[in-house]
């Protein structure tokens, strides 16, 4: 994709999420008083300042935060050129290679647009797979970025923000008019809103692991490297999941880094921010077939 389209691409996007974002809070207002209208805007400009914030500096904030070293070529040779050669296999330009000192086999990739991705792989990951596992891995980070997936997942987190906060103060409104139970249906709008934030996010973040892996499978014209690095990956961190792992961050990784920490519950893999393994290894057997 030429800068144009990608600069075309990132207004588009952005421009849905404006025109979403009115059309709520326009539904709204036959229903609230004006000054309710004016607070929802007001939080939409602060959820798009602050997903604006982040979608620029994510990369580094990210890259921070995990501590990985973005090494040089002579410092990782190898990698560099299957990275090198998986970029060319895509048709993105050659992201910057990070390793994250973590036992915890796992990898992602961010940054705002392909020009600026950056492929992480944990200390982990680089010892359990084989070649053509790291391979499959490296397709699929690379799915994320052609597919300008962070781009996708910052609108997504602005849209979601603004619905929550508009449900909350669709509460408080209903509250200051004596109306819902006044207190109790401020806390029942507040949770309600940070349930459907959460639901929205978890759909979008799953439909683009999907899309990665199919992206990545076609990248490589095979999807048994991907298949067999899933497997040993979801058992390794089942075992040993990632210490310093966030769950604002975990929809970055390949496999949900907190699987280890986290109840198996049914309520629980509702807002699981990675489809069931087995469900995404059934869809890449699929593919080959």
């Amino acid at each position: 994709m030429t800068a144009a389209g990608s600069i075309a691409r990132t207004f588009g996007l952005f421009t849905l999420v404006f025109a979403v974002m009115f059309a709520i809070a326009w539904a709204l207002a036959f229903v609230l008083s004006a000054w309710s209208l004016s607070f929802f805007l007001v939080f939409a400009v602060i959820a798009v300042l602050i997903n604006l914030f982040t979608y620029y500096a994510s990369s580094a904030l990210v890259l921070r935060g995990y501590r990985c070293k973005v090494v040089s070529e002579q410092e990782a040779p190898e990698l560099h050129k299957m990275v090198a050669e998986v970029a060319v296999a895509a048709g993105v330009p050659k992201p910057k290679v990070a390793i994250m000192p973590s036992a915890s086999p796992n990898a992602f990739a961010t940054g705002r647009n392909p020009k600026h991705a950056v492929v992480a792989y944990t200390t982990g990951i680089l010892e359990l797979l084989n070649e053509k596992e790291l391979r499959g891995v490296t397709a699929h980070e690379l799915g994320h970025v052609k597919n300008y997936d962070t781009l996708v997942m910052t609108a997504t987190a602005t849209v979601s923000a603004f619905i929550a906060y508009a449900i909350y103060f669709a509460g408080m409104s209903a509250a200051s008019r004596g109306r819902g139970g006044g207190f109790g249906a401020m806390i029942i709008a507040y949770f309600a809103g940070m349930l459907v934030a959460a639901l929205i996010r978890t759909f979008v973040s799953r439909r683009r692991e999907y899309g990665a892996d199919a992206t990545g499978s076609r990248i490589l014209g095979d999807t048994t490297g991907l298949q067999n690095a899933l497997l040993k990956l979801d058992y390794a961190t089942k075992g040993r999941p990632m210490k310093q792992a966030r769950e604002a961050s975990a929809h970055l990784f390949i496999v949900n880094p907190l699987s280890g920490r986290q109840a198996g519950s049914m309520v629980a893999g509702l807002f699981m921010s990675h489809p069931p393994l087995e469900k995404r290894v059934a869809r890449l057997r699929d593919m080959s077939e």
